[in-house]
């Protein structure tokens, strides 16, 4: 496991605020690089701080109650954002549904769109978020929208392995108040799971929904 990836994995598990969570990661990645330039190999690293479960629960133990509150705060946030992402799941779903053989791809480039797609997995596979915020448009652009993906992704499992392949990626374009989109749905299989995303694209191939399941 990399160092972002455990640093990723230990921050996803505590219950602190954000900035606090921001405090941690900096600290974590910071002690880690030094302990890597002192030759410590990254798997003596993690066998000397233990799993990302272990600790997460020394920090989430030493918290004071204060970040406690702000961390339940934050998943009533991260809730409401997922019950927005499951209507419009179901809006995107109810219009998969449709017989594929009446949808027609008339105003978006396929090879364009799945390339967006793939790109945007590589990005989800390395949580790097920072850079997929530049493929999605400004509403998706939240840390609380970030912290809904990684839950999703936690939900799905937390050690998805290394991805094997892609599925056959499904495209069908819809006209949504007026501005033309894209949803595109694709199977992809991991070495301990598989994963089926459906995205939604607006016309200039940003990225203005997700789901996975």
């Amino acid at each position: 496991m990399e160092m972002k990836k455990y640093v990723n994995a230990i921050i996803r598990k505590l219950k602190c605020s954000h900035t606090k969570k921001q405090e941690i990661r900096k600290w974590l990645e910071s002690d880690i690089s030094a302990a890597l330039e002192g030759g410590e190999s990254i798997e003596h690293i993690m066998e000397r701080m233990g799993t990302p479960q272990n600790a997460a629960k020394e920090f989430n133990d030493n918290f004071p109650p204060e970040e406690l509150k702000a961390a339940k705060r934050r998943r009533n946030i991260i809730t409401a954002v997922a019950v927005v992402a499951v209507l419009a799941a179901i809006i995107v779903l109810v219009y998969w549904m449709l017989p594929k053989g009446s949808v027609e791809i008339d105003h978006f480039n396929e090879a364009q769109v799945e390339e967006r797609i793939k790109l945007l997995i590589d990005l989800l596979d390395a949580d790097d978020y920072e850079q997929m915020r530049e493929y999605a448009i400004a509403e998706m652009r939240t840390q609380e929208v970030e912290d809904a993906i990684r839950q999703a992704k936690d939900m799905i499992s937390t050690d998805w392995g290394a991805r094997q392949s892609f599925g056959n990626i499904y495209l069908s374009e819809l006209t949504q108040m007026g501005q033309r989109a894209v949803a595109v749905q694709v199977n992809v299989s991991y070495e301990n799971t598989s994963v089926t995303y459906t995205f939604m694209l607006d016309e200039a191939l940003q990225m203005s929904g997700i789901y996975m399941k």
